[in-house]
């Protein structure tokens, strides 16, 4: 069923919409009834889709072969999970030379991470570990990540979800595996990709709007989402700017206002700092 506000033509103006995917199109193997109808009419008016979960256990690919199951078409362009994510956050962030992850992981993990050019290596020889919802986790996994930590290897999780729901109810989420090492090493993730929900940015999101609102500025709230769908949405929407607050369980210089401009390219740090 579509939602009444987005049948009159003339109430919101809507070119793209983000929809997350556990729990609001499946719940496990299982479609939810009438998201499959609720996608076909969105695409007919020529609303584009992106598709956003915090889940790293499939690529992009492998996200699109399940839609197809469910009997939804899609394109890996549209699909933004954090196996994809943690890809990009790595190449992005570390030296060809330290391309060596450890992972702990669904196959998405690794099928995102070699995609990048990473290297996926032994724990011995990891200069990080990622780890993300894993139902083939091992105590012997565990331990090898664990041991990597303790030696010195960048800690990242795909994300901190303490569970994630099913056809039948809930079961235990990545978060539950996090916290497995970071009890065990004393050590807390360098970084947690997938999104925050901290108080603390919402706080900054309803003072940062109100600011851009008294301006004159039109303001579309997106949610807790990725930072690379906020790059996607000011593309597909032609928006004039697109800002992306994080203040979350990360390192201060991960945290912060980002910008980005009309072409949904990041500003350089030094022109965010100044207009921080």
């Amino acid at each position: 069923m579509i939602p009444s506000r987005f049948k009159s033509r003339d109430s919101v103006k809507i070119k793209a919409v983000i929809l997350d995917m556990d729990g609001v199109i499946y719940r496990g193997r299982t479609l939810i009834a009438g998201a499959d109808k609720v996608i076909v009419e969105l695409k007919k008016r020529g609303i584009k889709i992106a598709y956003l979960t915090n889940a790293c256990t499939r690529s992009r690919k492998g996200r699109v072969e399940k839609m197809k199951i469910l009997g939804i078409d899609a394109d890996e362009k549209e699909m933004f999970p954090t196996s994809y994510a943690v890809a990009k956050y790595i190449c992005a962030n570390y030296p060809k030379s330290k391309l060596n992850v450890f992972y702990i992981g669904g196959d998405g993990v690794g099928e995102e991470l070699i995609d990048a050019g990473i290297s996926v290596v032994d724990a011995k020889k990891a200069d990080i570990v990622v780890i993300g919802l894993d139902s083939k986790m091992t105590y012997e996994k565990m331990s090898n990540g664990f041991r990597a930590i303790i030696r010195g290897a960048d800690f990242i999780a795909t994300n901190t979800d303490a569970t994630f729901p099913v056809e039948d109810g809930l079961l235990p989420g990545a978060g539950a595996l996090v916290e497995f090492l970071s009890f065990a090493s004393g050590r807390k993730p360098k970084i947690v990709i997938g999104k925050d929900t901290r108080i603390s940015g919402y706080m900054l999101e309803t003072a940062l709007t109100s600011g851009l609102v008294s301006m004159g500025a039109q303001v579309l709230l997106a949610g807790p989402i990725p930072t690379p769908a906020i790059s996607f949405l000011v593309r597909e929407l032609k928006a004039d700017a697109g800002i992306m607050i994080s203040a979350s369980h990360n390192p201060a210089h991960d945290n912060g206002i980002k910008i980005f401009d009309s072409n949904g390219i990041k500003l350089a740090d030094e022109i965010e700092h100044s207009i921080e």
